[in-house]
Order: C-alpha cells, then structure tokens, then sequence
C-alpha cells in the first residue's frame, strides 16, 4: 500500500485504476474463503463449487492476478512478467469454478515469488501446445531437487522443512486441478522451477469443466488417507 500511496503505480486515477480493482478483487476472495473456511471439509478442495462456475476470459483472469500480485514481487525484488502468446488458438475462454481456478494460480505465484531470490525474475505465461491452453508459471529461483519433486503434491509435504506454511498449497492446486480435468505439470533445475497447467481441447467447448468431476473415488480416497496419516504424524 505504501507504494501505491507514493507513486510506484501512477499518479492519476486512470493510473492506480487496475491496482485498485485487483486489491478489491483480491479482499473479495480472502473474504469468500474466511467465510466458507468454518464450513469446508477436508474433502471440500475436490468439489466443484456450482455457485462459482463461470466462463471466464483466461487472459483477463491472469491479467487481473498479475496486478494483484505485483506488490508483493516488488516488495521482494522481484519482477513479475505477465506474457501472452497472442493470438491463442481457440480464443482464452474457459468454464471454470472461479474462486477454485484463482486459488490454484495463485498458490503456485506465491510459491514462486517466496522461493525466488530479490532481483529474480517470476514469469506468468499464457500460451498454446498444439491445440491445448497453457499457463505456465516459472522462476529463477534455487529449483526443487529431483528426489524431492515426487513429493511436493502430497499434503503437509514441504521440500524446504525451513519455510513457513502448511505445505498443503501444492496439494490444493492439485486437486483444483484434477477436479477441472486438466494436467498440472512440474519441471525444476538449478536455474529455476516452472508449473505448466494444460486445458486440454475440446471440439467447439470451452476448455475446463466439462460437467463431471476429475478425481475418481478411489483416487480421493487415497489422497485423504494420505492427508489423515500426515496429520497424525
């Protein structure tokens, strides 16, 4: 906010605009998830949310988590770049649960930004393989050493034991993910860590949510095995 109030993002109105729609829509969602955290279960994270299912532009979407997430990159030295590879394919519409898609991007940005190192760089990317929608999300930060990456999805799993945090964000934009039917894909070396989300295509649909939800029951009922026998630990 300090940086806003001396000019880091404009002097004018027109300006500061975009910052001041991304603080709101950011209130709103903390204030969605306060409000529903009494109320969700630990299976919740699977469900689809009907309430919340919407067709959204994807390039807006991530236009608006970028301006959202651009004080905390500069408070961090960082620059965060937001890249689109413009004209997509099939356009940038998708039909997903909007609160659950927002919640998976932005725990992967704010991995990236808390593992980067001042003056790194984090990149947002929207782009095409083949037919299918991609986001991409990289940094130049330390890298995740391969015999942790097996890992990193599981719940209360945290590579760095130093950090702060549940070590459920991975978990979550995960089953965020599975639950939407698309892939979330992770590659990592000493120059940096880079998550691909894929919306694969679909023949004159929207990507994203098809009506059906991704996680079968045995699957589900692993994972919250997995995640009882971690709390018990």
């Amino acid at each position: 906010m300090n940086q806003l109030i001396i000019g880091h993002y404009g002097h004018t109105l027109e300006d500061i605009k975009p910052v001041l729609e991304a603080i709101l829509q950011t209130n709103s969602r903390v204030s969605y998830l306060l409000e529903n955290q009494s109320k969700e279960r630990s299976d919740d994270i699977f469900n689809i949310h009907p309430a919340s299912i919407t067709r959204l532009d994807l390039f807006k979407f991530l236009q608006k988590l970028h301006l959202e997430f651009l004080p905390l990159a500069k408070c961090r030295s960082l620059k965060l770049n937001y890249e689109s590879h413009i004209p997509l394919a099939h356009g940038a519409e998708v039909m997903a649960d909007a609160v659950s898609l927002g919640r998976m991007i932005s725990n992967l940005i704010q991995n990236a930004i808390k593992y980067t190192v001042s003056d790194g760089d984090v990149f947002i990317r929207l782009l095409n393989q083949g037919d299918d929608l991609v986001i991409e999300i990289e940094d130049t930060g330390k890298g995740i050493a391969p015999h942790e990456i097996p890992n990193i999805f599981l719940p209360f799993y945290r590579a760095n034991t130093q950090s702060s945090g549940s070590g459920l964000g991975l978990y979550v934009a995960m089953m965020i993910a599975k639950a939407h039917g698309l892939q979330l894909l992770v590659d990592s070396s000493v120059q940096g860590t880079k998550f691909t989300i894929i919306f694969p295509y679909r023949v004159n649909k929207p990507y994203g949510l098809d009506g059906t939800i991704q996680v079968s029951e045995g699957e589900k009922n692993a994972l919250l095995k997995q995640c009882q026998i971690s709390e018990q630990d």
